[in-house]
């Protein structure tokens, strides 16, 4: 005798479709869990790639490092609009210094599908570097990430030329 469901209502449905829909999302992510070595960019990138994959406004999040360079904790830092997220050296490492880290890590996305970092995202960064600097926790890396894809600032350089 075939097994036959009741139908379902179309709120059923959908709440059963967005159910599935999380777990899908669930399963994609890969986060850094504290005492993970932070290897690069591209740990970066797993841990933050689903969660800002269909977000429409920039999201600037903050990654604590011990100074063996051990995933301590996440931060929101801000949320902004479509094309910026403000920031601001204190907010950043006023979480640093709280929390107690060694290293920083930034990472925001860029809701256009475009990792390429702007002028503003550069010239934050370079701020950031300098006031990382002068309280003694360092800079390793601003990791901008994309549809897919992400530009890390450190793997091209540029974290040294400014």
């Amino acid at each position: 005798m075939p097994n036959r469901r009741a139908p379902v209502g179309a709120g059923a449905e959908a709440a059963r479709l967005q159910a599935l829909f999380e777990l899908a999302r669930r399963f994609g992510e890969e986060r850094l869990l504290p005492g993970a070595t932070f290897r690069g960019a591209e740990d970066v990138f797993r841990h933050f790639r689903m969660r800002l994959r269909d977000a429409k406004q920039e999201h600037f999040f903050l990654l604590l490092l011990d100074s063996r360079k051990r995933f301590l904790a996440e931060v929101a830092i801000s949320q902004g609009t479509m094309e910026r997220a403000l920031v601001h050296p204190r907010d950043v490492f006023g979480a640093a210094v709280r929390e107690r880290a060694g290293a920083v890590v930034i990472v925001h996305n860029h809701p256009s599908g475009d990792p390429t970092p702007s002028p503003e995202d550069i010239n934050v960064t370079k701020r950031l570097l300098e006031a990382g600097t002068l309280i003694g926790i360092p800079l390793l890396d601003h990791v901008v990430l994309g549809e897919g894809r992400y530009t890390s600032l450190a793997e091209k350089g540029m974290l040294k030329e400014l």
